[in-house]
């Protein structure tokens, strides 16, 4: 079988030239560029959510582990060197607040610092997610539309030029495409073992597009229902899980909220009758906001 890589619309060869990628290379330097500009320039903190995140990486350089007790979390005061009184809300795994923390000194200058680490994250997922659009997408019209859709939601230049481990679910994503581009079982565990480790809601997702796109393909028959493969990408699965689990059975819940905190920003506490409209609303339903030590 050819090693050439082939459009999974068409089936014509890709020919790798630089007429047909320049474009969206191009788009995406452009994109990097600005990230590195709102880094430099924004104020700290941004709306989403930044103090938070940088409150648990300044813990984290205190108290290094990654399985945080979020029950004992604070924020920083807007001097960024002292703590306050008020609880945090982020309740996500610990592996982004560790591997920020391996930088930081626990000072204001971690905020730049932090910055670019994050557009580097975001940088490399950029590349992987280009790489692996190269394989599907033929011309220089379909890569350009691929690398706009990257790089134009509406929030990716705030979140990708912040503290924000969205970054590093948007990594795990990246190496989800290039997984089901090239066929590769081990990215696709990858994939699914870092975004568990990101954020829930990033393994559930994935998960779900994993799944469903396996089942199409062992029922088209290009696939065994039991095979090595899919064993690995399992055993992805119960790696990216293992922070959820560490919630279960500590906190009795897939995630840990704390009540009082959220009552401080002037939040409801989640509830079964809030799953309706919640991103991961089966976890709501399971009352993971019951939580108060």
């Amino acid at each position: 079988m050819s090693s050439q890589p082939t459009s999974l619309r068409t089936g014509q060869s890709v020919t790798e030239t630089w007429p047909a990628s320049w474009p969206m290379w191009a788009s995406s330097i452009i994109f990097l560029y600005l990230l590195i500009v709102i880094a430099v320039r924004a104020p700290f903190p941004t709306r989403y959510d930044e103090l938070q995140h940088l409150s648990a990486i300044q813990d984290q350089v205190l108290h290094p582990t990654l399985f945080i007790d979020w029950a004992r979390q604070k924020l920083l005061n807007r001097d960024l060197q002292t703590w306050s009184d008020v609880p945090n809300l982020i309740n996500h795994p610990g592996l982004f607040y560790w591997l920020m923390s391996l930088i930081a000194t626990g000072g204001p200058d971690d905020v730049l610092r932090l910055r670019l680490l994050n557009i580097a994250l975001v940088s490399v997922g950029i590349g992987i997610a280009a790489v692996a659009a190269c394989r599907v997408l033929v011309s220089a019209e379909q890569r350009l539309v691929f690398s706009a859709g990257l790089t134009l939601f509406p929030k990716a230049l705030v979140v990708g030029s912040s503290i924000n481990n969205d970054n590093l679910a948007f990594l795990a994503s990246s190496i989800l495409l290039s997984g089901l581009t090239s066929g590769s079982a081990w990215q696709l565990a990858a994939a699914l073992a870092l975004a568990g480790w990101a954020k829930l809601t990033a393994l559930l997702a994935m998960g779900f597009v994993i799944a469903f796109w396996r089942f199409r393909n062992v029922m088209a028959g290009e696939e065994k229902l039991v095979s090595r493969s899919h064993g690995l990408i399992i055993l992805g699965g119960i790696l990216g899980a293992v922070p959820t689990l560490y919630n279960l059975l500590t906190f009795g819940h897939v995630l840990y909220w704390n009540a009082g905190g959220l009552r401080e920003f002037g939040q409801d506490v989640p509830t079964a009758a809030s799953g309706i409209s919640h991103p991961c609303g089966w976890c709501a339903s399971w009352r993971f906001g019951r939580n108060t030590r």
